[in-house]
């Protein structure tokens, strides 16, 4: 079997590990970092530890932060699976500016288009065409063209769809009615929604209409709509709200449903979308979820409650079980905190990946 017919699965909780590591790097005080750095070269994951070093990188300056990216770039190298390899120097990438940058992102685009297997080479493909700067266009519309697998294809040539004749866009909103998966159909409506002709919205939106799972409708229709004139604009997002206000099964797709909505509503009703979506993201069980879409709605809760619902966030984070996980939940609102708090987390997070580490 072929490295890239193999899964090699991540251990989850060294990617937990990697991802926490990345989100504290830029608040590490002197004395962690030896120790953070010691934790991430022992990732026995390959990929994992790209991920950490690379974003341990943002701890340091000038030539401490390049060899630290280099040494990432040299295990990266040593990855024989083309889609792991792919997405590392992706990682890498993200941290490089300038030449450096490009030629990371150029051996990315070689690594992915050489991986044998015609679904992760769509897949690295797809993931690597979304970050190619605007100069290599015909590579990238070349690139996404000679995925064989259709969904992926379409999905790669919606995000494309600034660029591409208006034929083209027909035709890939006829090949949106046929891609069985509905978060790739309506990513591809989401990508083309400000790019199709006025003549096609209205086709647009029976194909995002067909969607059964409600949160990526929504996310569809609530794009859609902003190609719109009024009145017909607030009558389809009022359409999705209420959609989404009538799941009343699972607190966890009402916060999602509502939360994709929010920024897309009239201001007059943002305030109701968001207090519902805070409100089934208090009622959720799961210490690791509610703490998840708590964060994710900092952003839209008024000035006035930030900060309650921030120390909500932290305790659901606090209260997660697995040492990992909740490492990384943590360190996923390290920035939101103040630089007292901040810090002491930061202490809490490395001591939790120390004990995991020993065990």
């Amino acid at each position: 079997m072929s490295d890239e017919h193999s899964t090699e699965p991540q251990p989850s909780h060294e990617y937990a590990r990697a991802l926490a590591l990345t989100f504290i790097a830029p608040h590490l005080p002197d004395d962690l970092k030896a120790t953070a750095f010691g934790i991430a070269r022992g990732l026995q994951d390959n990929a994992a530890r790209v991920r950490a070093l690379s974003g341990l990188a943002r701890s340091l300056l000038g030539a401490e932060c390049d060899a630290m990216l280099y040494e990432a770039l040299g295990i990266a190298r040593s990855i024989s699976n083309g889609w792991l390899r792919t997405r590392s120097l992706i990682f890498i990438s993200a941290r490089t500016s300038g030449e450096i940058k490009s030629d990371v992102l150029r051996e990315a685009f070689d690594t992915a288009s050489s991986i044998d297997n015609e679904w992760l080479r769509g897949r690295a493909l797809e993931m690597v065409i979304n970050r190619l700067p605007d100069e290599w266009l015909d590579q990238k519309l070349a690139a996404a063209q000679s995925i064989t697998i259709e969904s992926m294809r379409a999905s790669a040539l919606s995000s494309l769809s600034a660029h591409l004749p208006a034929e083209m866009k027909r035709q890939l909103l006829n090949d949106a009615l046929h891609i069985a998966d509905e978060w790739t159909r309506a990513l591809m409506l989401k990508s083309l929604a400000d790019h199709l002709p006025n003549a096609l919205i209205d086709q647009a939106i029976v194909i995002a209409r067909a969607i059964q799972d409600r949160a990526p409708r929504l996310l569809a229709l609530s794009s859609l709509a902003q190609r719109l004139p009024q009145p017909a604009k607030d009558d389809l997002l009022h359409e999705a709200l209420t959609s989404a206000q009538a799941i009343t099964d699972d607190n966890s797709s009402r916060v999602e449903t509502l939360t994709t909505l929010i920024d897309q509503l009239p201001d007059e009703w943002k305030d109701t979308a968001t207090q519902d979506a805070l409100a089934a993201a208090r009622a959720i069980a799961d210490n690791n979820l509610r703490a998840q879409w708590l964060n994710d709605l900092i952003d839209h809760v008024p000035k006035a409650v930030k900060a309650s619902v921030l120390a909500e966030a932290l305790t659901a984070a606090r209260s997660i079980d697995d040492p990992d996980s909740r490492a990384e939940a943590l360190s996923v609102l390290i920035d939101r905190l103040a630089e007292d708090q901040r810090s002491e987390v930061v202490y809490e997070i490395m001591k939790l990946m120390q004990n995991t580490t020993m065990n």
